[in-house]
């Protein structure tokens, strides 16, 4: 409650709520039409890796440690595909999406964890997909929980009509190329986040 406005990833939103409980939510980005995102596994075109247990051993590039798809949720299915059991796949971050494309096509590494817009800038220089993560609600925007209920709502209202201005959407541009709108969103648009961080949790405390 020490800032009035946040902007942050999906993943950042649960942790703050696990911790510090409810927070009002404004709105969430739209990005080329849709609320949500997903996350590629990748390796070369020309890997016989077909699948995400053909990756146990094999070296593995994430992005940012605190990142929704560079990270939480394609580690979290490499987890569940039996990857890291007996520590059998070595894991660096290189903390920019570019750099995991570019070490997976320079062989560097067997796989890496990238966002659609990453696969498809590197694609045609030889990369493929072998999963795609589960869908995550988008980037979101909230309030400290002490704003007035009418201040909150007059925030909210804004946000989402300025899709509707030259000048909103020269804004809402300038966080990303690709934004759309800000929409509504609900705390229970995250709650297949939620579930992946906790039981990623519990996948930590049991190695």
């Amino acid at each position: 409650n020490k800032v009035d406005i946040a902007y942050m990833g999906p993943a950042r939103y649960v942790i703050m709520t696990q911790k510090f409980g409810p927070m009002p939510l404004l709105t969430s980005l739209e990005v080329n039409g849709t609320a949500y995102f997903e996350g590629n596994i990748i390796v070369r075109k020309d890997s016989e890796i077909s699948s995400l247990k053909n990756l146990k051993g094999k070296s593995i590039a994430f992005g940012d440690p605190s990142s929704t798809m560079s990270y939480i949720v394609p580690h979290f299915m490499l987890h569940q595909a039996g990857v890291f059991a007996d520590n059998a796949a070595p894991h660096e971050f290189l903390h920019s999406l570019d750099n995991v494309a570019l070490g997976v096509l320079s062989g560097d590494f067997d796989a890496g964890a990238v966002k659609p817009g990453i696969f498809k800038k590197y694609a045609s220089d030889g990369l493929r997909t072998i999963a795609v993560t589960p869908r995550i609600s988008e980037h979101l925007f909230v309030t400290k929980s002490d704003l007035s209920e009418k201040l909150i709502k007059q925030l909210r209202d804004a946000m989402l009509n300025m899709k509707n201005s030259p000048e909103g959407m020269a804004a809402l541009r300038s966080i990303k190329k690709s934004v759309t709108a800000l929409v509504k969103v609900e705390d229970d648009d995250y709650a297949n986040l939620r579930k992946i961080l906790v039981e990623s949790e519990n996948l930590h405390l049991k190695q």
